[in-house]
């Protein structure tokens, strides 16, 4: 071999020497980053295992808190339902022995008991301070009322103009003793509205009552005006006023206008706002303090037709009366004296609304109500003073119908 080979062999040799060293350092490298990466990666691990602890531990918290927050609603639903019970057998309770006072004392101030003047005073005091309590009474059972649930609208069509002349009997012995005019007009009213009569009644009365009480001297005036479907009822008064603070806070339970000189219940304008709500309604107040407050009532007065109606009654009789009733407002008229009979004329006729009496044989009327299409509605009517089922649109009392004509 000569010396050149040898001098290439040489080269070769070292070349490979190189390489091998470049390789060996590499490896080293690959190694020190590998040992890098498991490092990484158990840190890694580590976060994404403490993460998910506290996730778990977040989550069990959430629960824990939602389970709190059911138990609590639970407990809130259960007091208020016991609160409501207590009133209303409170003031049924009360309302009794107050009645019987009342009576008393009608009866010892007649003029002819013998009683004398000073007597007839104190006897006068016992009358007014008892006709007090049992209007507190009756406003606790009636919010009791509302608050249960127990409230049900009786939609009617009723002579407007007829109702507001029959509030100017009631209200005109409030003026009594007080330089104060009291107005009625129904001068714009329309001649029909459909709404619940008596929940209408206790508005006015009440809003007609607040005017009075806080108007010292002046004019009370209830007036209407129709503005396209909607009927507005406003009364008007020149008393005392509210302060602008204070016009909202009048609708909360028992609350009392800082500096009021005649103090009520506190539950009259919350309970007016209650059957406001009952009627589709809205009940608004304006006022200014020293110049007097406007309460206004805006309802809706329509009276659509209804299309096809379905009578869901076992009595005989009771259907003929619904029958005339709704006679006029419906299109066509189809009775049936059980459930299975009205189902079957549901699903032939594909009714607008069914009319359903709750204490049928065989199929009842909630079982009625269950099985009728979604969107179908339905009015059950009963005898008996209970909430309506949740499939219900409205509830009527049979021993309430006994109106000329009833709407829908």
């Amino acid at each position: 071999m000569c010396s050149s080979d040898l001098e290439e062999l040489r080269r070769q040799n070292q070349d490979l020497i190189a390489a091998l060293d470049d390789l060996t350092q590499q490896k080293e490298q690959l190694l020190l980053l590998n040992a890098e990466l498991q490092e990484t990666n158990r840190g890694v691990m580590a976060l994404y295992t403490e993460l998910s602890d506290e996730l778990e531990q977040t989550n069990r918290g959430v629960v824990a808190l939602y389970r709190e927050l059911d138990e609590k609603s639970e407990e809130l639903r259960l007091a208020s339902e016991s609160k409501n019970r207590f009133w209303a057998n409170v003031s049924h309770e009360l309302r009794t022995p107050l009645n019987s006072i009342l009576g008393l004392t009608r009866l010892l101030g007649d003029t002819d008991s013998g009683l004398g003047p000073e007597q007839l005073y104190q006897v006068d005091l016992i009358r007014n301070s008892t006709g007090t309590l049992l209007t507190l009474v009756n406003d606790l059972l009636d919010v009791a009322k509302a608050e249960s649930g127990r409230l049900v609208g009786q939609p009617a069509e009723i002579s407007l103009p007829g109702l507001l002349a029959g509030l100017r009997g009631l209200v005109r012995p409030m003026t009594e003793g007080k330089p104060v005019t009291v107005v009625v007009s129904a001068d714009g009213a329309p001649d029909t509205i459909l709404t619940d009569e008596a929940a209408l009644t206790a508005i006015l009365r009440n809003l007609l009552s607040n005017a009075i009480k806080y108007t010292d001297s002046g004019e009370v005036r209830l007036s209407v005006r129709t503005i396209i479907d909607r009927v507005e009822i406003q009364v008007s008064d020149t008393g005392t006023g509210i302060p602008a603070g204070q016009l909202e806070r009048v609708f909360e339970e028992f609350y009392q206008v800082p500096g009021a000189k005649r103090a009520g219940t506190g539950l009259g304008l919350p309970y007016a706002r209650r059957l406001a709500g009952l009627l589709d309604g809205e009940l608004t107040l304006s006022s200014e303090a020293g110049r007097g407050t406007t309460a206004v009532l805006s309802l809706p007065h329509g009276i659509p037709a209804v299309g096809t109606v379905v009578i869901a009654d076992d009595d005989a009789a009771f259907r003929r009366v619904l029958t005339a009733m709704l006679t006029g407002i419906a299109d066509r008229l189809i009775e049936t004296a059980d459930g299975a009979e009205a189902l079957a004329a549901v699903t032939e006729t594909s009714p607008d609304l069914v009319l359903a009496d709750l204490a049928m044989p065989g199929v009842g009327g909630k079982a009625l109500l269950e099985r009728l299409p979604a969107g179908l509605p339905a009015i059950v009517i009963t005898g008996h003073d209970e909430p309506p089922p949740p499939r219900a649109a409205a509830m009527l009392h049979k021993d309430e119908l006994t109106r000329e004509r009833l709407a829908f």
